[in-house]
């Protein structure tokens, strides 16, 4: 084989390697580039999650804060109308608020007027006239009022009546407003005074 003829050859061979070390650097470099990006995008849609979760709930915080506020000084209100009162507070809160998928309220028994038997079954209260509503979100967009039942053993009721506080409740799965959702609770104790547990509230 003539000497230009293997020299040609070997700098066809070197060519195709240099290529390839070249490439192979290249690619190596994009991966290491897309990498470092895709963690920061992650970091940076961490971060806004992060935000929108913390801004949602020190509204709904404050939300209920004004909620308890108000409920605080029902005595101020006629008695015959506290109970209509409070239904329309809690279904305005729903219905003004895109987020909140559910407002209620729990008052301890004779607590409100003096005479839950006055008030059975009536808009919000149950069969003994214990004040227990919840104003829910429907699919269509509107608010459906319920009764809130078999709570006595349950942490969004014995939670605020022990510690005295407003309080954020883990998330828990449930179907509202037509839909799967991971609830959060925020509930507090309302119309305290003193040592006395007059009831709670509640934003979803």
């Amino acid at each position: 084989m003539k000497i230009s003829l293997r020299i040609t050859l070997l700098m066809v061979a070197m060519s195709v390697i240099s290529v390839g070390v070249v490439g192979t650097v290249l690619a190596h470099r994009a991966w290491n580039a897309a990498e470092t990006m895709a963690k920061d995008l992650t970091r940076s849609m961490a971060r806004q999650v992060a935000a929108d979760l913390r801004n949602y709930l020190e509204i709904n915080w404050y939300r209920v804060t004004s909620l308890v506020t108000v409920m605080e000084g029902f005595e101020s209100i006629t008695p015959m109308a506290r109970r209509a009162f409070i239904n329309e507070l809690l279904k305005s809160t729903v219905e003004k608020n895109y987020a909140v998928l559910a407002a209620w309220t729990i008052w301890e028994p004779n607590t409100l007027e003096g005479n839950d038997e006055a008030w059975i079954d009536t808009p919000g209260s149950d069969g003994i006239g214990r004040f227990v509503p919840v104003h829910s979100r429907t699919a269509a967009g509107g608010t459906v009022l319920e009764l809130i039942e078999d709570f006595e053993d349950d942490d969004f009721y014995t939670m605020p009546m022990r510690q005295g506080r407003q309080i954020i409740m883990d998330p828990y799965p449930d179907f509202l407003a037509g839909m799967d959702v991971n609830v959060i609770t925020i509930v507090a104790p309302s119309a305290t005074r003193g040592a006395r547990f007059w009831g709670s509230s509640a934003s979803t």
